[in-house]
């Protein structure tokens, strides 16, 4: 079966409180309907023209809302899976920012996200759905110690 390749970009926000470091998860509304819905972080696909930078950027602001103090460009965490959907294989690369949140204000898109939250990251990886997306937060956890 010839597989489709398919690409999003996304931002994993975050923001330190105190000592403690938090991250902006949303529960997303598969396209596949209202009653799959699974935990992770805004992103999607890029529109004509746009770079991987604005893409992201752009589905932050769709899905969230949430203002960035800054984009770090040096590094990007990066997820690969694939999936049957129509009876089409997919394979799917997203390619994640890390943004640090202005603040802790949000408002969600209510035609593709059910729920938003700032949590922890332990009460992040404890909701986060998909497996890829565990490892993706703890990549994010290391780096973000790696910078103290």
């Amino acid at each position: 079966m010839q597989c489709k390749k398919d690409y999003s970009y996304g931002v994993i926000p975050v923001i330190k409180t105190g000592d403690i470091w938090e991250v902006f998860i949303l529960k997303q509304i598969s396209y596949r309907g209202a009653n799959d819905q699974y935990w992770t972080f805004p992103k999607g696909h890029s529109k004509e023209a746009e770079s991987h930078q604005e893409a992201a950027l752009r589905e932050l602001d769709e899905e969230s809302g949430i203002m960035l103090e800054k984009l770090e460009t040096d590094i990007t965490f990066n997820q690969e899976y694939s999936f049957i959907y129509n009876q089409q294989c997919i394979e799917k690369q997203v390619i994640y920012y890390l943004g640090y949140a202005a603040d802790k204000s949000f408002v969600l898109q209510p035609e593709e996200v059910a729920q938003g939250q700032w949590c922890s990251f332990v009460e992040a990886r404890e909701k986060l759905t998909h497996a890829i997306a565990k490892e993706l937060l703890d990549d994010v956890s290391i780096y973000l110690k790696s910078k103290i």
